[in-house]
Parts: structure tokens; C-alpha cells; sequence
């Protein structure tokens, strides 16, 4: 780990300055000077430390620290459907131990393209720690279809918009607590927002990030 490759750069760093040392005491005797030189190089030898592991911190989160920021599922019900089962559809991408009150519920009335009565319902979860449970839960269920996996792998860049990728799922299935990616119409649609620290590229490491995910 980490902390063995500190012990093994100080052993190396002691090896090779402790004969300089012995040979300074024992032949130029001259202690005071070598105390300070040997604690010099000690100095030098932590800050290089330092540095290596600083600029190694910088680059993990440049490359690898990915969050997520929010999620949001949304579904609409028609006056022909059953709004309770359109609910527990979109409760299916829900795990089980999350609580109501770490979740945002609306429904909104509507119209459709025709003027007929619709109802919008959307969740929104918006607390990075419970986002991050409902992002493993939602891959958990991507990843119990290998179809799934190879859907999403092959048309990734078309569901990304920079840190945002877009998923949709079949409505009937989910109710029958089946996980089936679409491109449809009606259907359980889910963003999910990720939380990027890298200025640049948001898209290319929103997908590395969800290959790597896929792959696990």
C-alpha cells in the first residue's frame, strides 16, 4: 500500500546516508555540521515525498472521483391506467431500505398531444449519499440483463449530455419487476446527474465511469 512504499523510500533514503554519516563521525569528526546535513537531507527527502503523493491525490480525483449529484424517475399515467401501478413501477428502481422522507414525490396534471388528461409523476432524490444507493440499485438491475448491458454499451453516447446520462425502462415490465432498457415512449425515464471534478470531457468520463460499472 501507500503507507509501505513511505517505509520503503525512508529505508532507502537511511541506507544510503547513514554509512556517509558513520564515516563523517568516525574520521572528520565533525558532528554538529554532520547533524545538520543529515537532518537536511531528511527535509528534502519529505518534501519529495510530499509532492509525489500530493500530485498523486490530484490525479485520482482527477481521473476517478465521480459522484452523483441527483436522480431523478419519472413516468407519466394515462386516464386509461392505473396511477397506483404506474407508482410501483417507479418504485421498482427504489431500494427497499430508503426512506420516504429522503425523496421528493410530485405528480402534476396535464394534457397529452391530443388534449387528453395525463399525470405526470416524477421522483427526484437529491442527497448524494441516497442517490449514490439508488445509482448501485438501478445498475443492479441493469447488470441482471445481459442484454441490458449490451444495449446500453452500444448506444451510450446517445443518452449522454455532459455530466447527465438519460435511461428509459418498459413501464409493463417494471411492474412486473422486470428490468428492460427501451427507447420508447411509454415508459420509466431516469436521469441520473453525476458529480464531475474535472473542468473538461464530462461526457468521456460519465462513460468511462458507467463501462466500468457495467463490467464489474
Amino acid at each position: 500500500g501507500v503507507f509501505d512504499k513511505k517505509i520503503g523510500l525512508f529505508t532507502s533514503i537511511f541506507g544510503i546516508i547513514s554509512p556517509v554519516f558513520i564515516v563523517q563521525i568516525n574520521v572528520l569528526e565533525t558532528i554538529p555540521n554532520i547533524f545538520g546535513y543529515y537532518f537536511f537531507l531528511i527535509s528534502v527527502a519529505v518534501s519529495i515525498l510530499y509532492i509525489k503523493i500530493k500530485n498523486k491525490n490530484r490525479r485520482c480525483i482527477m481521473t476517478e472521483n465521480i459522484g452523483i449529484n441527483n436522480i431523478t424517475i419519472s413516468s407519466i399515467s394515462h386516464a386509461t391506467e392505473d396511477e397506483d401501478k404506474v407508482l410501483e413501477a417507479m418504485a421498482y428502481f427504489l431500494p427497499e431500505n430508503i426512506d420516504d422522507e429522503d425523496l421528493e414525490i410530485e405528480t402534476v396534471d396535464s394534457e397529452g398531444c391530443f388534449g387528453n388528461p395525463i399525470f405526470i409523476h416524477k421522483i427526484t432524490i437529491d442527497k448524494s449519499k441516497i442517490a449514490k444507493k439508488v445509482f448501485n440499485h438501478i445498475m443492479q438491475l441493469v447488470k441482471s440483463n445481459e442484454r441490458n448491458i449490451t444495449k446500453l454499451k452500444k448506444d451510450i453516447d446517445l443518452r449522454l449530455e455532459k455530466s447527465k446520462i438519460y435511461l428509459r425502462f418498459d413501464k409493463q415490465k417494471a411492474y412486473l419487476e422486470e428490468c428492460k432498457l427501451v427507447d420508447g415512449d411509454d415508459v420509466i425515464r431516469i436521469i441520473i446527474n453525476f458529480k464531475i471534478y474535472v473542468p473538461k470531457n464530462k461526457e468521456q468520463k460519465v462513460k468511462e465511469f458507467m463501462i466500468k460499472e457495467l463490467e464489474k
